[in-house]
């Protein structure tokens, strides 16, 4: 499949078309023709794509959020109501269309925003910024201020490095939240330390002169992250490898 058929095809998926189906099969397809030697650019641009087709689909919008010279990109979806907002914090070197997969069995009544983290896709990305937990509940209670979602109490969701940073962020705001719900949240003290914590621990030690375990440059690398990171390995579809 050519490229130029292949944005073809998305553009008519979206003006409603063709079925979602239809875009599941062609993600196949177009992940089998990025795998046959495209540039990067190109890729971006097709996973982009996707991700606009899907929160079309969901009916999710994008928006900006600007808090003195910093940036928070969102997408959101419904209005607030009766029922508690939702805020949806993802993890380290994700961005806000993680949730596309869980938005999608939620009611659509619910008032639902999903925010781009600090240093993260669309948000502002600057060296000098504070990147640490606390500096990041910081920076999402500014942009939860600028929403005004603070109003009332809402729901706090987090995963990972967001599940971390919601559950300071509800310790430090105990009066903005109704309930709390971390999914694999970072931060967690465990009895035994496990061989990620180890890592962590030289990461640290090194002054990060070793590389980043979560930030693999090579198939190696990443073959290292996955047995780091998983329990259970699973299978990678042999278009990634």
């Amino acid at each position: 499949m050519s490229h130029n058929k292949a944005l073809k095809t998305f553009l008519l998926l979206l003006k409603g078309k063709s079925k979602m189906e239809t875009v599941k099969e062609q993600n196949t397809h177009l992940s089998l023709h990025v795998a046959e030697g495209d540039s990067e650019r190109k890729r971006n641009r097709i996973y982009q794509f996707l991700n606009r087709y899907w929160r079309r689909t969901l009916g999710l919008q994008v928006r900006y959020a600007d808090c003195g010279g910093y940036r928070f990109c969102y997408s959101y979806r419904g209005k607030p109501g009766f029922r508690p907002s939702i805020l949806m914090l993802h993890g380290f070197s994700a961005h806000k269309d993680t949730w596309l997969t869980m938005v999608k069995y939620l009611p659509k009544h619910l008032h639902i925003l999903c925010v781009d983290m600090p240093g993260h896709e669309g948000t502002t990305r600057t060296n000098s910024e504070d990147y640490s937990i606390q500096g990041q509940v910081k920076r999402i209670h500014q942009f939860v201020e600028n929403v005004r979602l603070n109003r009332k109490p809402f729901h706090l969701v987090g995963t990972s490095m967001g599940g971390n940073v919601a559950g300071v962020y509800a310790a430090s705001f105990p009066s903005e939240i109704c309930s709390i719900t971390l999914i694999c949240p970072a931060g967690i003290r465990y009895p035994c330390e496990t061989k990620f914590d180890n890592h962590l621990q030289d990461l640290e030690h090194s002054h990060y002169t070793l590389s980043i375990p979560l930030i693999p440059s090579t198939p190696e690398e990443m073959e290292d992250m996955l047995r780091l990171c998983s329990h259970v390995r699973f299978k990678i579809p042999q278009q990634v490898e």
